[in-house]
Order: C-alpha cells, then structure tokens, then sequence
C-alpha cells in the first residue's frame, strides 16, 4: 500500500495533566484510503507508545485537473471516485494497552479484546457482641476486673475492595455465564484474591465502539467485591462465607437450612472469554 506523509505533518500538542495530542496528514490512493485508516488505529505514535488515532478524516485530495470520476445511480451504494485520498489522523492519549496493575494476576481474555481496572478500597463495620470480646488487661472470667457492658455492641472493620472490570471489543459478549456468576465466590484463587473473598456483585452490558469498518460492539463493566478476613488465630484467611460466632468466639462457616454455602462457589477463570 502507498503512503506519503505531506509536508507540515505531523503536529504535536504535549500537556502535562491532560495526555498529549498529535496530528499527521497523509497522501494515499483512493481506493486505500478505508484499509490505510484501520491500519492507523492499530499503531501508536512514534515514540508516544500511549497515543493512538482517536478520529481519522479522510477527504479527497484534489489537485489541477482532478475531478471525481464515475457517475452515481445510488447514492446509498456507491460515491464519487478520486485518484488520491488525503488521510487526516488525530492522536490522543488513551487507556488502550494501559497497563494491568502489578500486583493483581491479569485474568485471561479473548486476544480482540481489552481488559481495565478500578479499584476501591474500603471496609465494612462488622458488630461483634460485647460477650465475645474483653478488655486487654483482663483475663476472661475474671470477676475482680469490669469488663465490657453485655450489652454493647464493639465493631471491627472488615477489609474490602472493589474491583471495577472494563471489558471492551466484545463481538458477542456471554450473557448466559455472566448471568450465572451471579450471587457466587470464586472457587480458586482469581485475580490474586484468595478462594471464597471474591464475589461476583453483577455487571453492565452497554453498546460501544471499536476501531474498525463496521465499529459496533459491546463492553461489559464486571463489579467483584473482595472481603478478606485474616484470621490470625486460626492462620487461615475467611471470605464471604464466614461470620463471627460468640460462643465460641472465632469466624464460622455459614450453611444454610439444606446445608449449602451462602454463597455457591464458581470457577471465574473463563469469566472474561466469549
């Protein structure tokens, strides 16, 4: 495929706060011009590895003489014909191949697609009965010293974090499976959490757009909770199906009447594969 670069291209605007923006104009031939732009967006800008085309014009590229070539019987199936197309591709700063966070294992994904993450870290109160807890200078059953009253209510904080999955490019995005996470904990360590700690909140399936000639696609935003206890008398970490019992003090399993967990346990490693 042929290609100039015109002269006075390209042209770059560098901000400090807001990402950088550059502008290159090119010299195809017409019948390249759709096939050139689709190769733009899958390259950066040199030496700006984060910086890819974001909009891309391309215009007819008119010198003496030229005129459009052909007639037209349906506008809806066909345009006007030149023999160079001018190619205008505006750069941008954008998340595309932003990096996965170190510290958190990237899940496995389709190839054509690209996965983001937020996250939110915070707590949850948890009320422990005054009857489970006592004060560090007394010694349980010890009637000599106060203790807490039996009916206060003492709180601990439960770590928690958010996991907000950006899921973009999707052809065809699982609706069935994602569905069937619903409600569940991860069986197996995923994304670093350990087995029972990550629960599947629920997830947004929306339109979007992709680089391409026919751009539609869909992106799905995933919401994952992590709750990890450490239990440090124990040695053992306890996620979302645990509680804490007062007599005897220490993090319970929770059944429910048939005996099954509170929250089923899924395999999540397929989560992010169409």
């Amino acid at each position: 495929m042929w290609f100039e670069e015109l002269t006075g291209s390209p042209k770059a605007t560098l901000t400090a706060h807001n990402g950088h923006s550059m502008t290159r104009t090119f010299c195809v031939e017409w019948a390249d011009a759709d096939a050139f732009a689709e190769l733009l967006f899958t390259r950066p800008f040199p030496g700006y590895t984060t910086s890819y085309p974001q909009q891309v014009d391309i215009e007819p590229m008119l010198g003496e003489g030229d005129i459009a070539s052909g007639a037209i019987s349906d506008p809806g199936t066909a345009t006007a014909q030149y023999r160079f197309a001018k190619v205008i591709a505006k750069y941008e700063t954008t998340l595309w191949g932003t990096p996965w966070p170190s510290e958190i294992p990237t899940p496995d994904h389709d190839t054509e697609t690209i996965l983001t993450v937020k996250t939110r870290i915070a707590g949850q109160f948890l009320t422990v009965p005054s009857r489970s807890t006592h004060y560090e200078d007394v010694t349980p059953g010890d009637e000599d010293k106060p203790v807490p009253p039996e009916d206060a209510m003492n709180r601990i904080l439960i770590p928690m974090i958010d996991y907000n999955v950006h899921w973009d490019w999707l052809a065809n995005p699982p609706r069935d499976k994602l569905r069937d996470f619903m409600g569940k904990v991860n069986e197996t360590e995923f994304m670093g959490c350990e087995p029972e700690t990550l629960l599947f909140e629920g997830c947004d399936i929306n339109e979007s757009f992709r680089p391409a000639t026919d751009p539609r696609c869909y992106s799905v935003d995933v919401v994952l909770k992590q709750r990890r206890i450490d239990d440090t008398e124990e040695g053992e970490i306890r996620g979302w199906n645990h509680e804490y019992r007062e007599d005897p003090a220490g993090w319970q399993k929770i059944l429910l009447s048939d005996g099954t967990l509170r929250y089923p346990l899924a395999k999540f490693d397929d989560m992010f594969e169409q």
